[in-house]
């Protein structure tokens, strides 16, 4: 029973550190209400684009990118935010 338990302890080790090293993207769906696109834009541009290009930098993160969609039958959202991190360890420790 405790070789059970030491085997199954060392594949849980291997796999937690095996999900580590892979690359963690997080994407925001935005929803643009009320005719605000100007707005919403410049805000992203000004504020969410600019903290990314100074995490890029200081290597916080690995890319970013502010994508416009146009909504259609398959999603109702009009922007896409996408932050990628080079592993869980940089994502962990960018907050």
């Amino acid at each position: 029973m405790q070789r059970l338990f030491i085997l199954l302890t060392v594949f849980l080790i291997k796999t937690a550190a095996a999900e580590q090293s892979r690359p963690v993207v997080l994407m925001d769906f935005v929803k643009i209400k009320d005719g605000k696109k100007v707005e919403a834009l410049y805000f992203y541009e000004n504020n969410w684009k600019l903290y990314r290009e100074i995490a890029l930098k200081k290597k916080v993160i690995e890319s970013y990118q502010l994508m416009e969609v146009a909504p259609d039958s398959l999603n109702n959202f009009d922007l896409i935010l996408i932050t990628r991190y080079r592993d869980f360890i940089q994502f962990l420790k960018s907050e």
